[in-house]
């Protein structure tokens, strides 16, 4: 098994510890506070969606259209695609958790 595989299977095996904490943490926080909860979730996907089109964006300009990860871009634009993905996954978790009964 290679490096990549078993880091893979790491990661897909602590999927759900790495869903699950942070879904405990924020779960009082969202039951407690819906309306703000909803909030902070929009405005998490709207800033992650934004960060991630401007780092793909800047990629599309030098002449690179179609690219897959981070790999062809420059740093700035890889630390905007990586924080607009962040973003996008801490709302979903916050949606998530507005989903789930008390």
């Amino acid at each position: 098994m290679g490096r990549n595989s078993a880091l893979f299977n790491l990661l897909f095996l602590a999927m759900p510890v790495l869903i699950g904490l942070p879904v405990f943490f924020l779960f009082p926080w969202v039951q407690s506070s819906p309306p703000t909860a909803l909030f902070v979730a929009e405005i998490g996907y709207l800033l992650g969606f934004g960060l991630f089109a401007s780092a793909k964006v800047a990629t599309i300009r030098y002449r690179r259209r179609f690219s897959w990860g981070s790999a062809a871009m420059t740093t700035s634009c890889r630390c905007r695609y990586r924080i607009g993905y962040a973003l996008m996954g801490f709302a979903a978790i916050v949606t998530l958790c507005l989903g789930l009964p008390r």
